[in-house]
């Protein structure tokens, strides 16, 4: 056992030697892997920091987009849509319907000619400041009941007339009449009557409009909303605007300009924005879908690349870009960033010869309108100066191969020094085993008896030799195991004296032998010993000693009064299986038990024991060429060590 130990640190030695061999020769593998060849390295390094470019050209990309600020800069006015104007239009004023797309309206009766061509005199002479003939003018053109149309303008040079000539109050009378003119249907109809109404403006200031001039006002609002006439149109500039748009603008800030209430005050401020809306919903059907969540999207429309954003409270807000001011203005926030390292360039065209050889396919930001292609300046230049960094990479490899050899070579040596100090931990303990003084004690209590004539008679003595003789032939089984320990610790094998020996009357002898041992422990004995033939290499003296170990062990430390022999052959082995009724050994602790000083129960309750005698008994039962295990039995409780013995070479093996 102890040889196996010596030799299993021996070995352990030899093992982290070979691991720090192994592992220079490893580390000295890698360092000449064609993976890290310099050319094949610096050309892999190329390609991984073209891949972490592009990785971060297209994370800086997606993060301009959620900024608040565009992209780029715009080249519109910013358009803001909201759907809650719509609904407040539609609420402030349900009677008027939908919104008539259509500026011409029918007022009724044809337009008069001679009535028109007064009416246009009557407006000359009022600027020329012949207010009373523009009066009488416009006086008998409404006598001849014309057309609406031609009445409601009647009306506004009358309002004009009433205004220039100080009289406030028949201003509003006219503007009234003119608000309740015409069917408000249309656009036009309404822009019809707010002349009138806007030409009272000074009117309005001592007497705030009424609720037919009020109606008049939120019709207008209704059908300007609607962005008739509008049209979204480009110049050469590539601004992009709205047509209609500034004179849509200059009639709410005259309309603004009414003492109005705060009703129709928050329908003129929503008309320029929703009728903005509406027109470039029709402009541009691409723009349906809106924008969504906090971040940028890029539209490509007929009229270029169209940025929307959800903004507050529910609107979006959104304007026109043109791609190459997004490309100049990504190009500088990466630059900025630092995201390209040097000799790398962005070439949003895909074909800047210029910029160097391209490295990438084109890399996609905004779908077919915006992409961009890396190109480094002199990527074989890049290649060779990674390739002088991997000679230094090989070369610090080198070194670490011959640190590992060196330090594999030093742990051995510690290993060494470590298993000389267990073999001198082992003399130690052999030499003051608590067992071997047991026995001792007990021959010396003996003597002393004897010597002191407490066994007068015969029979008494011959009790006390008997002990005397069983203690000391324990106290020589104890020495041998300590001995044969020491022995194997050192390296040196068991001395064993191996003669060819029958196997029957073998078997018979280590029945009688332990029959009479359990006789002196009162425990109950039984052994079934086959019908056996042939011969076997033993050491009788050897294996009686381990056999006796094996019945200690269970008498012991197995809690059973009964064991059982039994000598068989099976398999083309002589087959010897010691059993007690006892508590057994777990499964887990079987392939420890046979190991020096493990015991499986410690502490003072303990049964006392070197736990040595189990190793002995695996040492010898290998020295015989045999092998020895623990299991359960076949039924019932305890434990079978089993010993498992070769016949001798040549002899017919039983079976």
């Amino acid at each position: 056992m102890a040889g196996a130990r010596t030799a299993g640190a021996i070995w352990r030695e030899r093992g982290v030697l070979a691991v720090g061999l192994l592992s220079a020769l490893v580390l000295l593998g890698a360092a000449l892997l064609p993976a890290n060849d310099p050319e094949q390295a610096g050309k892999t390094a190329l390609a991984q920091l073209v891949a972490r470019t592009e990785q971060a050209v297209v994370a800086e990309w997606q993060r301009s987009l959620r900024e608040t600020e565009p992209p780029a800069p715009a080249v519109s006015a910013q358009f803001v849509a909201d759907a809650r104007r719509a609904e407040r239009l539609r609420a402030a004023t349900p009677t008027l319907g939908s919104p008539n797309t259509e500026r011409s309206f029918e007022f009724g009766k044809p337009v008069d000619a001679a009535a028109s061509a007064l009416l246009a005199e009557a407006a000359e002479r009022l600027e020329r400041g012949e207010g009373g003939e523009a009066a009488a003018i416009v006086a008998e053109v409404s006598a001849k009941q014309p057309s609406a149309r031609v009445r409601v303008e009647a009306l506004q040079i009358g309002v004009r007339a009433a205004v220039r000539g100080g009289e406030l109050a028949r201003a509003r009378e006219l503007a009234s009449e003119a608000a309740t003119a015409l069917e408000l249907d249309s656009l036009a109809a309404a822009e019809t009557s707010l002349r009138a109404i806007l030409a009272a403006a000074p009117a309005w200031t001592e007497a705030p409009p009424g609720p037919q001039v009020l109606d008049a006002v939120g019709a207008w609002c209704h059908h300007a909303a609607a962005g008739t006439g509008l049209r979204l149109v480009r110049d050469p500039a590539g601004f992009v605007a709205l047509d209609g748009l500034p004179a849509l603008q200059a009639w709410s800030e005259r309309v603004a300009a009414l003492p109005l209430d705060a009703a129709r005050r928050a329908l003129v401020a929503d008309v320029l924005p929703a009728a903005a809306e509406r027109a470039l919903q029709r402009a541009l059907p691409e723009l349906a879908e809106g924008a969504v969540g906090g971040e940028w999207r890029l539209v490509p429309t007929s009229a270029g690349l169209y940025a929307q954003r959800a903004g507050a409270a529910g609107e979006t807000v959104g304007q026109f870009v043109l791609a190459a001011d997004l490309a100049r203005a990504f190009d500088a926030r990466a630059r900025g960033a630092e995201l390209l390292p040097d000799g790398l360039a962005l070439d949003f065209r895909g074909d800047d010869a210029a910029l160097g050889t391209a490295l990438t396919g084109r890399i996609a930001l905004a779908g077919a309108e915006l992409g961009c292609v890396l190109r480094h300046a002199d990527p074989e230049a890049l290649v060779r100066g990674e390739a002088r960094r991997q000679v230094f990479v090989r070369a610090a490899l080198f070194v670490m191969a011959g640190f590992a050899l060196v330090t594999g070579v030093l742990m051995a040596r510690a290993l060494r020094r470590e298993r000389r100090l267990a073999e001198l931990k082992t003399d130690f303990i052999a030499s003051v085993s608590h067992e071997l003084r047991t026995p001792l004690a007990s021959i010396l209590l003996l003597a002393e008896n004897l010597e002191a004539g407490r066994a007068r008679e015969p029979e008494a003595a011959q009790r006390y030799h008997g002990l005397i003789r069983r203690e000391a032939l324990r106290l020589a089984r104890l020495v041998d195991d300590v001995l044969d320990f020491s022995r194997l610790e050192r390296g040196r094998s068991l001395e064993l004296r191996l003669e060819e020996t029958a196997a029957a009357p073998a078997a018979r002898g280590w029945a009688e032998e332990l029959a009479a041992w359990a006789a002196r422990y009162e425990l109950r004995f039984e052994a079934r010993l086959a019908d056996l033939a042939g011969t076997l290499a033993l050491d009788r003296d050897a294996l009686q000693r381990a056999l006796f170990n094996l019945a200690e062990n269970a008498r012991k430390h197995s809690g059973s009064k009964e064991i059982e022999l039994g000598v068989r052959a099976a398999d083309g082995q002589l087959v010897i299986g010691l059993r007690d009724h006892g508590r057994g050994v777990p499964v887990h602790a079987r392939a420890r038990v046979f190991e020096p000083f493990v015991r499986l129960s410690e502490g003072p309750e303990a049964a006392p024991g070197t736990g040595l005698g189990l190793a002995i008994v695996r040492e010898i039962v290998q020295g015989h060429g045999g092998t020895i295990a623990v299991r359960d039995p076949d039924s019932g409780a305890g434990a079978l060590f089993e010993i498992r013995l070769p016949w001798s070479a040549g002899e017919e093996r039983p079976r």
